[in-house]
């Protein structure tokens, strides 16, 4: 099984959900700049680089996730899989 990890693109860091909360918050921000201030680049936080020598690493938001969207949808059940949950013990062994 050709294993890709598919990482979200932005990390919220606002501090309702963050107890560190390393942003301060603006009053005057509309909502779209809120967002933005509340959360971060993937690639701000991790380097996707280093991490795809591992296993190969996309953004949920990236033109390859697009694709792979795609493309799975001509395959119907059998062209993506939710690992959510499975430790990595079961996908080797089941690949």
């Amino acid at each position: 099984m050709s294993l890709t990890f598919v990482m979200p693109s932005r990390m919220c860091i606002n501090p309702i959900h963050n107890k560190k909360g390393i942003l301060h918050q603006s009053i005057d921000a509309n909502s779209e700049e809120r967002r933005v201030l509340a959360s971060c680049s993937m690639h701000s936080l991790y380097d996707l680089d280093l991490i795809s020598e591992t296993v190969p690493v996309i953004l949920d938001n990236s033109k390859q996730w697009h694709q792979v969207l795609l493309t799975s949808m001509k395959f119907g059940s059998r062209g993506i899989a939710n690992v959510q949950g499975v430790n990595w013990e079961d996908l080797r062994s089941k690949s």
